[in-house]
């Protein structure tokens, strides 16, 4: 699986953003989900940018976004798959998963 990593300015990333989904050949998933969510999917630029605004538990706002592109046509269909943690080997787990 190709990766790229991509570091800028907010400016940066909103610029690219709006091509990519302007482009609209790809479906922009988060990386991973918060501990009992579903995986989101992003149907625009601004839900990613937003996604800056978001904090930590301690009130740290968040520094970096994962996504992950699912490029429409290149494989099957993209299936998100849950992964179960284990709450004693992860502080972010929620144990009544």
């Amino acid at each position: 699986m190709p990766h790229c990593s991509f570091f800028g300015i907010p400016d940066d990333h909103a610029v690219l953003l709006k091509w990519l989904f302007d482009e609209g050949t790809c479906h922009v998933y988060e990386s991973d989900s918060d501990p009992g969510r579903p995986l989101g999917r992003f149907l625009s630029s601004s839900q990613v940018i937003t996604e800056f605004d978001r904090t930590y538990d301690t009130g740290e706002k968040l520094k970096k976004v994962h996504l992950n592109l699912y490029v429409l046509g290149a494989s099957p269909p993209f299936v998100p798959r849950r992964v179960s943690l284990n709450p004693k080997a992860c502080d972010r787990c929620d144990i009544s998963l």
